[in-house]
Formats: structure tokens, sequence, C-alpha cells
């Protein structure tokens, strides 16, 4: 059922919804903006949080979090059936798995980010060593690569998921 919504979007000029560009687009700014975090700190040192790789980084999870609430509430009260048809349900709400795990890395992403800017403040530089914020935020950045793939699919993957 899903499948066929989907080719119909495509064969209306539709295409692809924005929110899959949207989380394509945190994606790809997390990426570009994570590279450029480790070579600022390693050529400049560490600067303020307000830095442009920082922006970059927690662009990703503003992103995320923006796309997968909005498909998620969409999902839950406007109820469209090709969305409907491939949902889950969790804590009352609807929405594809893909939705649910992607907001909660952008969920998780922000909220590295004053633990991170303590633990600067607290133990300096820690480029070399993974911390505790750095751990979460790399949770956040997998959570929402994973959401986003298994949002992409058309097709059901997880069928025994119902519901939490």
């Amino acid at each position: 059922m899903a499948t066929a919504s989907i080719l119909s979007r495509e064969e209306r000029g539709q295409g692809i919804p924005w929110y899959l560009w949207g989380v394509a687009l945190a994606v790809t700014s997390n990426t570009i903006g994570a590279h450029w975090d480790v070579s600022w700190h390693r050529s400049i040192g560490r600067d303020t949080f307000w830095t442009p790789a920082h922006m970059a980084i927690y662009l990703c999870g503003i992103l995320a979090g923006i796309c997968c609430g909005y498909l998620i509430l969409n999902t839950t009260f406007r109820r469209p059936s090709e969305l409907v048809a491939s949902s889950v349900r969790v804590f009352g709400f609807r929405g594809p798995l893909g939705a649910f795990l992607a907001a909660w890395g952008g969920i998780a992403m922000l909220t590295s980010a004053p633990f991170d800017n303590w633990w600067h403040d607290a133990y300096g530089l820690d480029v070399k060593i993974v911390s505790p914020p750095h751990t979460l935020l790399i949770l956040g950045v997998f959570a929402i690569e994973a959401g986003a793939l298994v949002k992409s699919n058309p097709t059901r993957p997880f069928r025994a998921i119902r519901s939490v």
C-alpha cells in the first residue's frame, strides 16, 4: 500500500518528500561540521561554543528534530493513509519508525551541547578521547542516520515492532 502511494507521488511529479531532503541536509551538515570541528580544535584549539563548526553539527539535530517532529505529529493527528499504514505507535504518537529514531537522535544531539560545553570548560580539549558528551552526540548522529535510512524505505522493514 505504501509503495503504491509513493509511486503515485512520483508519477504526479511531487518526488521525494521535503522531510527526507531535510534529514539528508541534516546528515550532510553534521558530516561537514564534524570534520571542520576536529580540524578547528587541532589547529586553533578550544575556542567558543559558538564556532561555525559547532553550529553546523547542531544544525543536524535541529533539522532532524523539526522534520521528524512534523512527520510524527502529522501522522498522529492528520492520519494520512500512506503514512499510517507504515507507522508504529510510541507513547500514543504514530509515525514511521525512522522518524522516531531520528527525532530521538536530534534530541540527544541537542542535549549533549550544554553538557559538552561544560565538559570542555572543566576538563579541556578532548579530541583524542571519547568523552561522555561526545558519546551522546555520536549516538544521536547514528540514530539520525539510521532513522533516515529506515524512513526512506517505502516498505515496512520492521513488521514485528508495533508499539511501546
